[in-house]
């Protein structure tokens, strides 16, 4: 599975590495983990590790136009579990145990005003055994955290290869300033497709506080506190559904619209560093879940 993955996760890195005007510009760092809400279930720990830097105007003109953007590679992993870790037994009416190792690469775009920025990426990835996930998660409650090792992972997804695409959009559309104070709506879009996830998202963020300048090659001091929310039309999840390549497996009946409320609070520096701090809670998703769930998500980010 590893030497028919290789080719394709080859391809992701052409673009980049053929660009040899394209700039290296910083590094984001990402930790999820429902921890922070006290639970330890269902979306339960997630870490990404980003590379992004500028595409010179000119370049990629079918879609950045004249301008240029930006470009970002990332590496990621996902983990998902029922709720009793303690159970070796198949817990049917709670989410499979589920892994998801990736590769991305997207490309971000903005308006001549900067008031709109909208990015289409791919992730490709595995599935499964070979996500590692299990890896992970039993060395964490076993080694680092001293609590007792989950049991059930042997009934966790199939392997096999994941591949998404995903498209963002978000628009400034009121933003006021009062000297050093302000506050600005941003209306966002999301969409995904394939079959790791399949779902369209429509949502909206509130940002108050001293607000950062709306352009990205700007950095200057700002702190701001970040309310939002979104509604996902969710026509498949593979950590709920199970595979749309094979049958069989443990699935649950999901719930075909969620919605996230969310609220963060971020420290941007003049130096390029950039601390942020966001805490979600997530509407029921599949039949005979327990309540709503909930994570936080710490992300620092070094632009040179």
């Amino acid at each position: 599975m590893r030497v028919l993955l290789l080719p394709a996760l080859l391809t992701l890195l052409i673009v980049p590495a053929r660009a040899e005007d394209w700039t290296l510009d910083g590094v984001t760092a990402t930790w999820e983990n429902d921890l922070f809400g006290g639970l330890d279930r269902h979306y339960t720990n997630g870490v990404e590790l980003s590379l992004f830097g500028d595409v010179p105007a000119g370049e990629l003109g079918f879609f950045l136009g004249e301008r240029g953007g930006r470009w970002r590679l990332t590496l990621g992993q996902r983990i998902y579990t029922p709720e009793d870790l303690d159970a070796p037994d198949l817990l049917t009416g709670d989410r499979p145990y589920g892994g998801w190792l990736w590769l991305g690469f997207s490309l971000r775009r903005w308006g001549a005003d900067a008031k709109w920025t909208d990015r289409v990426g791919v992730e490709l990835g595995l599935l499964g055994p070979e996500s590692g996930a299990q890896v992970v998660h039993e060395t964490v409650h076993s080694d680092l955290t001293g609590s007792s090792p989950p049991r059930g992972w042997e009934h966790q997804l199939e392997t096999e290869v994941g591949l998404r695409f995903t498209y963002e959009l978000a628009v400034t559309l009121v933003r006021r300033e009062f000297g050093v104070l302000g506050y600005e709506i941003t209306p966002r879009l999301a969409a995904s497709f394939g079959n790791v996830q399949t779902f369209a998202g429509l949502g909206a963020d509130l940002r108050v506080g001293r607000l950062p300048p709306l352009s990205p090659d700007v950095d200057e001091f700002a702190l701001f506190l970040a309310l939002g929310g979104e509604g996902r039309l969710v026509l498949h999840d593979v950590f709920l559904d199970g595979s749309l390549l094979h049958t069989g497996g443990h699935r649950v009946t999901a719930r075909r619209v969620v919605f996230d409320l969310r609220a963060g609070l971020t420290l941007q520096l003049p130096c390029g560093l950039v601390l942020a701090y966001t805490h979600t809670l997530r509407s029921v998703e599949f039949a005979g879940q327990g309540g709503v769930d909930q994570f936080g998500s710490f992300s620092v980010t070094w632009t040179w």
